[in-house]
């Protein structure tokens, strides 16, 4: 007797494995916001022709699977008798979005840029936009924003690269009110935080500029050296055309005085 039972269930599973109702599942995708079931099922390799049996004994192997979709952070797989099957996922969230002209390609938890732009009209109501996509740079940014808190996060409302000739990876970060900080994107997660403890200082917009300390000053004063600077520089380049003019009508005047000589000596 205790060799014929195992016997019997051996018979009735090779049995079933020939049939079609062994490769029969019913798979329904939850927690999907911007990619589509299909292909997240496509993600996991689970073919029409893999066995159900095989399915259920390997569930965490085709979850992890489903990971190599760039925008799924995790991926479980839950079965309910007979033949069902709900693959559950959390998205990373979209911390950003890269803008190039006028297109917006969203930035994910991960630090990934996502190749394909948005509907602008899809945009939320206030958003984060960064103005450069270097892998590295991104992923540094990203990682640097997560240690922030959400009431400094919530506020900024650009981020850009302003290299100076001391930092080659400076930030330029712009607020919702127009504050705008100044900070290493190396030192992101240890200067800026201190942003929350200068702005009751600030009575009116300002620059926040945290590059080698941390000092600010106002914009209309930003405004007025950048015009004092450009002035300088407008100066400087009437002189130096104003001297290649006398240079070359002296030049001239030297050609017209040689081309005299030589015709009187004819």
């Amino acid at each position: 007797m205790s060799i014929l039972v195992p016997s019997v269930l051996v018979l009735l599973l090779s049995v079933y494995l020939l049939t079609p109702l062994s490769t029969i599942k019913n798979i329904e995708v939850k927690g999907n916001s911007n990619t589509q079931a299909d292909d997240i099922k496509q993600a996991s390799g689970i073919q029409d022709s893999d066995y159900t049996l095989a399915l259920l004994l390997d569930k965490e192997t085709y979850a992890e699977r489903i990971k190599s979709n760039h925008w799924i952070e995790s991926a479980k797989i839950n079965y309910q008798f007979p033949t069902n099957f709900t693959i559950e996922v959390k998205e990373f969230d979209i911390v950003g979005y890269y803008v190039s002209g006028e297109e917006y390609y969203p930035i994910l938890s991960s630090g990934t840029v996502e190749s394909t732009p948005v509907d602008r009209l899809n945009l939320p109501e206030t958003y984060l936009t960064v103005t450069f996509n270097d892998e590295q740079q991104v992923k540094k940014l990203i990682t640097g924003l997560s240690t922030i808190s959400e009431d400094i996060k919530s506020q900024i409302q650009k981020i850009e690269l302003a290299p100076s000739k001391a930092t080659a990876d400076l930030l330029k970060i712009t607020m919702l009110d127009t504050d705008e900080i100044l900070v290493p994107l190396s030192e992101l997660s240890k200067k800026l935080p201190y942003y929350s403890k200068i702005k009751p200082q600030l009575s009116e917009p300002s620059v926040v500029d945290m590059e080698a300390g941390a000092y600010s000053y106002t914009i209309a004063d930003k405004l007025i050296e950048e015009a004092e600077e450009k002035a300088k520089q407008e100066a400087k380049e009437a002189e130096k055309k104003k001297q290649e003019e006398e240079k070359k009508k002296q030049e001239e005047q030297g050609n017209q005085s040689q081309t005299s000589q030589q015709s009187q000596s004819r």
